[in-house]
């Protein structure tokens, strides 16, 4: 588990700790923060949309991580969550493949 805080949302709003999840080294679920993983990760969870969440942001953060897939989450409060992923699809560094997963289906990553 590693350690983070979600960005301040507003000044009035308690900022709760955050926990990241890194699964056998390889595969990195950020919880809700863009916590830097501590080496090259294969797979991101990648946070899509939230309240303290910029797409800029989200961007900024697959392209410091670059992993070889990155699987967006936290996307069920976006009315058109396709935008998103659209955008990491173009912006996404080379060697980096963005995989939405299927609610219904079981995916290996």
């Amino acid at each position: 588990m590693l350690g983070g805080q979600h960005a301040v949302i507003h000044p009035d709003i308690p900022v709760v700790p955050n926990n990241a999840y890194l699964v056998d080294g390889t595969h990195l679920h950020p919880g809700d923060a863009y916590t830097p993983p501590p080496a090259p990760v294969d797979v991101l969870f990648l946070p899509t949309g939230a309240p303290w969440l910029k797409l800029s942001e989200a961007v900024d953060y697959l392209r410091a991580v670059a992993p070889r897939t990155a699987v967006p989450i936290h996307e069920a409060v976006l009315a058109r969550p396709a935008m998103h992923y659209g955008m990491f699809e173009r912006l996404a560094p080379e060697q980096t493949t963005i995989q939405v997963l299927d609610r219904e289906q079981t995916t290996t990553l």
